[in-house]
């Protein structure tokens, strides 16, 4: 081995384990590779913005257009290309998916002891009568500390069954 080897930490691994990305994949160009780069972000913009479609078929479409541009411009191994989506869903997915559940956990022990009825009647007890004035309550402070509490936007679910519980 000559000394090249040892200052590359991934020369001793087998190909296809580590990938290195190229700069300048698209015809050695800096403007045309940040153009296909730019792609899968665009595929997502029309599709939510022109098309008008959910989100969740625009994130699936930017998906395809990004492992496409990632395997056919780049040059990524596809095992490699399908292992990186499936790393990122779980690193994305798993901390969601906890807070959210934590929110919902504190939500239903709320109710379950009967301190969410508490604070309902609280509300309607030291609050006008203005609706308005109980709307922006609820929704900013109320949402607010339970936003700070766990975040994700899971006080949307949690202050819309406050307001509607106070009708």
């Amino acid at each position: 081995a000559d000394i090249g080897d040892t200052m590359n930490p991934t020369a001793a691994l087998p190909p296809g384990i580590v990938f290195s990305q190229p700069l300048t994949p698209v015809a050695n160009s800096l403007l045309l590779s940040f153009l296909v780069a730019a792609i899968p972000i665009a595929v997502a913009l029309v599709a939510l913005g022109v098309l008008r479609r959910p989100a969740w078929q625009a994130s699936l479409a930017g998906l395809v257009a990004g492992l496409a541009v990632a395997i056919g411009a780049w040059g990524m191994p596809a095992g490699l290309a399908f292992n990186a989506v499936g790393a990122g869903m779980a690193l994305a997915v798993v901390p969601v998916m906890w807070i959210v559940f934590n929110a919902l956990l504190l939500y239903n022990i709320a109710v379950k002891s009967g301190r969410f009825d508490q604070f309902r009647q609280w509300m309607l007890d030291n609050l006008p009568d203005d609706r308005r004035l109980v709307l922006l309550v609820v929704a900013f402070s109320f949402g607010c500390l339970l936003e700070g509490i766990s975040g994700f936007g899971t006080p949307v679910a949690i202050t819309s069954a406050l307001l509607i519980a106070l009708g």
